[in-house]
């Protein structure tokens, strides 16, 4: 890709917000989270859409050879900064998700993964309640903003939080 070099940083410093060392695109996301922007010109038809982190990539580190990503050591997909961006493949890509356990697990959940907010005491207590005679929808009262009568639901049907591991 070739650019402007100097308006074209000018143009991305210009649309960020700074937040714990990032970059934070401002602008267009793409349905998966990640900015985009659009480059080039109709006149020579070069128009199009890329994704902003490989934007940044080209402008402050180097060209992206063919068949490689730019990844993020952060993990933010909204990030653009140069120092959090690193060339892979698509396996490296592959192996880095697993490592940092974001990959997607479907109705399994347990208080090491990422997005979980409950922790087993909780889960073990909805348990309890629930086996106690108490309704779904009294329990999921106690936790407002952590968790949905839904989720509790799923709990106590053990469709996520699978049975405790023996310790």
């Amino acid at each position: 890709m070739k650019f402007k070099k100097i308006d074209d940083k000018r143009r991305l410093i210009n649309s960020i917000k700074k937040v714990n060392g990032c970059w934070e695109w401002q602008k267009s996301l793409n349905s998966g989270g990640y900015g985009r922007i659009m480059t080039g010109s109709r006149v020579d038809n070069t128009r199009k859409i890329i994704s902003v982190h490989r934007y940044s990539y080209s402008l402050f580190v180097s060209e992206i050879p063919k068949n490689k990503w730019v990844l993020h050591t952060c993990d933010n997909r909204k990030c653009l900064n140069p120092k959090h961006l690193f060339l892979g493949d698509r396996q490296d890509n592959v192996d880095d998700r697993e490592n940092k356990m974001r990959n997607k697990l479907p109705n399994v959940k347990n208080e090491n993964h990422p997005s979980v907010k409950l922790k087993w005491k909780i889960v073990n207590d909805i348990r309890l309640r629930y086996s106690k005679g108490e309704r779904i929808s009294s329990i999921a009262k106690d936790y407002i903003g952590m968790t949905t009568r839904r989720n509790i639901s799923d709990i106590v049907n053990y469709k996520t939080w699978l049975p405790e591991p023996p310790k």
